[in-house]
């Protein structure tokens, strides 16, 4: 299975919020915000600084439009890796893997952390400094060729997370996974670790590079399920996961437990920032409602 080059750039408005505001008197706002570069990891992005938390004290004033109470956020997106299951070994490895197989020089996994939530393509070009699309598509190759048979089950869920995806499918929220990874891949992860049940339906990326970035990504589930933006939430532990959100008005949400570090996900401008599975579950149904018409 061989990958086509796509790489297309990755740009957003930011919609900040102050996410205590929601805690204290449950005002939710969408500000445009001004992008500044950031460079802490190899990948482009604009994003803007804002200090945001759920913690127990208010970061960052705030501007009223309408209430949580007002709103029904009748849509979650989730992304895979780094949010719902830790999936560093199995892609460590097949990225190890494939440098090996080229002669290349192999860093150690922990090194290769940067590359979990980038699509593959970017994290390739890095990897070899080339922009060579022979070499990075082969390079692609080698990754899935042991991904598919054993990268993919060197994975596990996050404690907690079944537990989460439970009570909000309970309460009335719908479930989609929105992953850059192969769809293909994503599906037999869910069925895995039993975790499809809970989602009305998954999307991700196919294996010709179609939907890797994720605003592309977003307006097509958008589009398939004919959600609305302002009804909906995507969660995930990547710049790239909220700026897909961003750019298509969404409401976004970054758990710190995954791989992309608080810094990263406070200059990206999360809405809310969430420092374990329980919180998902139990944030969301205390100031949300869940809506399934």
């Amino acid at each position: 299975m061989q990958s086509q080059l796509i790489d297309p750039p990755l740009t957003a408005s930011l919609f900040p919020v102050d996410a205590m505001s929601a805690r204290r008197s449950c005002p939710l706002r969408a500000l445009a915000w001004p992008g500044a570069g950031h460079t802490r990891r190899p990948d482009s992005y604009q994003a803007s600084p804002l200090p945001v938390d759920i913690g127990e004290h208010r970061t960052q004033p705030h501007t009223q439009s309408h209430t949580v109470t007002e709103m029904r956020l009748a849509h979650l997106l989730f992304d895979l890796d780094g949010t719902l299951t830790d999936p560093k070994p199995g892609i460590t490895r097949c990225i190890q893997h494939a440098l090996k197989t080229l002669g290349r020089e192999v860093p150690e996994a922990d090194a290769l952390e940067w590359c979990i939530g980038p699509p593959l393509i970017q994290s390739f070009a890095w990897l070899l400094e080339s922009d060579d699309p022979a070499l990075i598509k082969q390079a692609v190759f080698l990754y899935r060729e042991r991904f598919a048979e054993i990268g993919l089950y060197e994975n596990q869920v996050y404690d907690g997370i079944p537990e989460a995806l439970q009570v909000l499918h309970e309460r009335g929220f719908r479930l989609f996974l929105a992953t850059s990874k192969p769809l293909v891949f994503a599906k037999r992860i869910l069925e895995h670790f039993d975790l499809h049940r809970f989602f009305t339906e998954a999307f991700g990326s196919e294996l010709n590079g179609h939907l890797t970035d994720k605003p592309s990504l977003v307006r097509h589930v958008l589009a398939r399920t004919g959600g609305i933006p302002g009804a909906t939430m995507i969660i995930g532990d990547r710049k790239f996961d909220l700026l897909g959100g961003q750019a298509n008005g969404l409401h976004t949400a970054a758990v710190t437990y995954g791989y992309g570090s608080e810094e990263e996900l406070r200059q990206a401008g999360a809405d809310i920032l969430f420092h374990s599975p329980q919180q998902i579950g139990r944030e969301l149904t205390l100031f949300f409602q869940g809506d399934q018409r």
